[in-house]
């Protein structure tokens, strides 16, 4: 019996849940068999240190943009423009 749901113009969810034609007939879907989860932990490497130093740069632009005005700067460029202003 095939369990398989059919739509206009869909694949079948049988053939999605096995991968589908295109990822399992090249070999690029893993077996579920073999899946284990890393147990190390999270870990700390250049990458981390990379994501710190950006944060901290990120924090240091934003203060900067409100100790110098930047929300009303902001809030002066808005609405629409003026009518009757140009060619």
């Amino acid at each position: 019996m095939d369990m398989s749901v059919q739509g206009p113009g869909s694949t079948s969810v049988t053939a999605l849940s096995k991968g589908g034609i295109t990822f399992g007939g090249l070999g690029l879907v893993r077996d579920c068999a073999n899946a284990t989860a890393p147990g190390g932990g999270a870990e700390r490497n250049c990458t981390t240190w990379l994501d710190v130093a950006f944060l901290l740069l990120a924090a240091i632009l934003v203060a900067r943009f409100w100790r110098t005005g930047g929300k009303e700067t902001l809030g002066a460029m808005g609405g629409s423009p003026e009518s009757g202003t140009g060619g």
